[in-house]
């Protein structure tokens, strides 16, 4: 692709493909060209990366990319509890979080396979040290606890908190015929209480949250430059 002219299609040019037909389109328009690489090629260009990667360069990629993720999922969870009550995270918001940190770990483990190694055990040790997993598995453990007001403010429902309250025994003996409208007024504004009660709670909570995101994200920032130290050190023991 040029800034004049581009294809896009099926490229399977080699013998075992000599007599097979290709498909595929020209497109001779600057801006339709632009529009393309904008929308498409840039960003595949972007999140790809080289097949042929050891252990060591895919955990630094995927701690890479997970921490920038992690980020924006930290800030994207302050934004749905910026404003007033009736603004909830989402079971869905958390869970996300959850499966980047398992995502991070996951490639923290791609480092055991060089531990054997004489020349990186040292920068691998640095590695372990700097970086703040424990920050990290606070973190998981406040999202994902029973006892967690964010976890139990994402679970809350106003229309299932009103139903229970009026079904309590005591209720649904009154709230019956002319005292139907007062106790739905009662059960209510006790909703909106709870609601707000969780909701304070939780950005409470989210501040913590936070703390512990912001430690893991400046951390893994040094632990990346070593991993880079420790994949030159491989790349030098393994060409000896």
């Amino acid at each position: 692709m040029t800034d004049s002219i581009g294809y896009v299609g099926s490229s399977n040019f080699s013998e075992a493909s000599a007599d097979k037909f290709e498909c595929g389109v020209l497109i001779t328009c600057p801006e339709t060209i632009k529009q393309v690489r904008t929308e498409f090629v840039d960003e595949i260009i972007q999140y790809s990366h080289p097949t042929d990667m050891s252990a060591l360069k895919e955990a630094t990629i995927f701690i890479g990319d997970f921490r920038t993720d992690l980020a924006r999922l930290m800030v994207s969870l302050g934004d749905q509890l910026a404003g007033s009550n009736g603004q909830h995270p989402t079971l869905e918001s958390l869970q996300e979080i959850i499966e980047v940190i398992d995502a991070i770990e996951g490639g923290l483990l791609c480092l055991d396979e060089y531990s054997e190694h004489e020349k990186s055990s040292e920068l691998l040790s640095q590695v372990s040290e700097v970086i703040d997993i424990q920050s990290l598995r606070k973190l998981r453990d406040l999202l994902e606890h029973y006892d967690s007001h964010l976890l139990e403010l994402a679970e809350f429902s106003v229309e299932d908190f009103i139903n229970s309250y009026l079904n309590e025994p005591e209720i649904a003996k009154e709230a019956y015929d002319e005292h139907v409208d007062k106790y739905i007024q009662l059960a209510t504004n006790a909703a909106e209480d709870k609601e707000q009660q969780l909701h304070d709670a939780a950005k409470k909570e989210l501040k913590e949250a936070a703390s512990l995101a912001t430690r893991f994200v400046r951390s893994s920032e040094n632990a990346l430059e070593k991993m880079k130290e420790l994949e030159n050190s491989i790349w030098d023991f393994d060409n000896t």
